[in-house]
């Protein structure tokens, strides 16, 4: 079984965060360093975890991360230190922005992807898998990012050199029987349990932590063949100890 998926989720992203509580606290918004760790964990093991994040949710198509257009699941499977925003596989040239909301709590940073490929396939090398993922990174042509965060504007590199760029291999994935991206209308092909060996290149941040109170995101990057991508969220960000258990 050969899985390839060279539609490219990326674009404007727009996330407008709003607190219960508190004013927003003066300080600049930045990034992890993308050589750094956070959290005990290097940027390719975290985009491993983005990646058994969004194989982890349960549900139909409509509730693979990729297709939640609402943001209803997004808090599915979620937690610990970082909180997974997901792309879009149904943006649309002239289409308007995906209306999606998410809660947040505080002291949690924000992975914010921007695009990326990833494929499977038990029969091949995990070497072959990523020389042709590379391939098809550089036939893709230059791709330009923006991130603003309140405002501010976050320099973001975009080339195929850039430290935003992560690659990670997995040699098993796990599917849960109840996955969303085992339903046959995903789009995959009917994945199995596992997926293996899996490898993917993606240019993602780490945005660290924002204080409780209303912020505002903007990503904005030419998605592949020229297609927009545009997600604006409404996130509420509230102490720890306010969240449902």
């Amino acid at each position: 079984m050969n899985v390839t998926f060279p539609k490219v989720a990326t674009g404007a992203l727009l996330l407008v965060i709003l607190a219960l509580i508190a004013p927003v606290h003066a300080g600049s918004p930045s990034l992890v360093p993308p050589t750094e760790t956070y959290a005990g964990k290097t940027h390719a093991q975290w985009l491993e975890s983005w990646f058994t994040w969004i194989f982890s949710v349960p549900g139909t198509a409509n509730d693979f991360p990729f297709f939640d257009t609402t943001g209803a699941g997004s808090g599915v499977n979620q937690g610990g230190p970082v909180f997974f925003l997901s792309k879009s596989w149904r943006g649309q040239k002239g289409a308007p922005p995906e209306q999606r909301q998410a809660t947040v709590p505080e002291g949690t940073a924000l992975f914010i992807p921007f695009t990326g490929i990833f494929s499977a396939n038990p029969e091949r090398d995990p070497a072959f898998l990523a020389s042709d993922n590379r391939a098809a990174l550089k036939a893709w042509g230059p791709l330009k990012f923006q991130l603003v965060v309140d405002g501010q504007e976050i320099p973001l590199d975009s080339r195929l050199t850039s430290p935003l760029l992560h690659e990670t291999t997995v040699f098993s994935l796990p599917l849960p029987s109840n996955a969303a991206a085992r339903s046959p209308d995903a789009g995959f092909g009917g994945l199995p349990e596992a997926v293996y060996p899996f490898h993917s290149l993606e240019w993602f941040a780490l945005l660290k932590p924002l204080p409780v109170g209303q912020h505002t995101i903007h990503v904005y990057g030419a998605a592949w063949v020229g297609t927009p991508d545009e997600r604006v969220t409404d996130v509420r960000t509230t102490p720890a100890a306010t969240l449902p258990t």
